[in-house]
């Protein structure tokens, strides 16, 4: 059965509202950058470019949402490394827990992202 991406999108927050905000301002973000596609899953949103995917914003838990990213910066104090397969790309992330996590240095994070993707 097919669900269109609003469907979606409140199935990922129904049971956690409080995270809501968090997602709502990522996909502002990637809605006012043209050439970003946000593509609705049922457990995330995944951000592409015309040529491949550079984010994704996933439900971490009850209490934060992740930006996974395709990217290469180093390790930082929110920019962390995730352990992933052999091929692949996405092994850094930003754990969001509050709608002002999303600020400027994680908004020029999203940026090299598109940048280094597209």
């Amino acid at each position: 059965m097919l669900r269109d991406a609003d469907e979606l999108f409140d199935g990922q927050y129904r049971d956690h509202p409080n995270l809501r905000p968090i997602a709502n301002t990522l996909l502002a973000w990637a809605a006012a950058h043209p050439g970003v596609e946000i593509q609705m899953r049922k457990g995330y949103v995944s951000l592409h470019t015309t040529r491949r995917k550079f984010a994704q914003v996933t439900r971490a838990n009850s209490t934060a949402v992740d930006v996974t990213l395709r990217l290469e910066a180093p390790i930082g104090e929110r920019l962390k490394a995730v352990k992933v397969r052999a091929g692949d790309f996405f092994d850094r992330k930003v754990r969001l827990t509050s709608e002002e996590d999303v600020d400027q240095e994680l908004l020029d994070t999203l940026e090299a992202a598109l940048e280094q993707n597209s």
